[in-house]
């Protein structure tokens, strides 16, 4: 009997931590939700002004190989779109 009571004690405390894992990664994603569509749109104004085909966000997307000589940090103009300085 004793042992049951503990299995379940357990088995709460379990679901309890799940639950408020989900509840923190429902909420992270719902407040950066806007800022990522606030940047997505920073970049989009960003890469039109500058007449650029591609922009690659190098802390999101994985990316082989980029050859420095033959590409431009956008990062200050985004910024600046962002009015971050």
């Amino acid at each position: 009997r004793r042992q049951k009571e503990l299995q379940d004690l357990l088995q709460r405390s379990e679901q309890y931590q799940q639950d408020a894992q989900q509840g923190m990664a429902q909420k992270q994603q719902e407040l950066m939700t806007p800022i990522y569509q606030k940047l997505d749109n920073a970049i989009n104004v960003v890469g039109a002004a500058q007449g650029l085909i591609y922009i690659f966000d190098l802390n999101r997307t994985a990316i082989p190989y980029v050859n420095t000589n033959q590409s431009i940090d956008v990062t200050s103009f985004v910024k600046a779109e962002l009015g971050i300085k």
